[in-house]
């Protein structure tokens, strides 16, 4: 076995094991409060939860998602 079908069969044995950890702390960041300062300085958890993004958000730049292209 050479170092390629090393990394292949590694790779793809535990790469959906780590999506699946991706998106649990994906939700496990979502489902905590925001992040704040206190009066003096410290970082501390609010009580504002989260606002998750609605899932078809899209993140490209609004100002060429409007533009529209016309065939001639």
């Amino acid at each position: 076995m050479n170092n390629y079908e090393d990394f292949e069969s590694y790779f793809f044995a535990d790469s959906r094991q780590f999506s699946f950890e991706v998106a649990e702390k994906f939700d496990l960041f979502w489902q905590n409060n925001e992040l704040g300062y206190d009066k003096s300085g410290k970082l501390i958890r609010t009580n504002k939860p989260r606002k998750k993004p609605k899932p078809d958000f899209d993140y490209r730049n609004k100002k060429n998602k409007h533009k529209k292209i016309w065939n001639t």
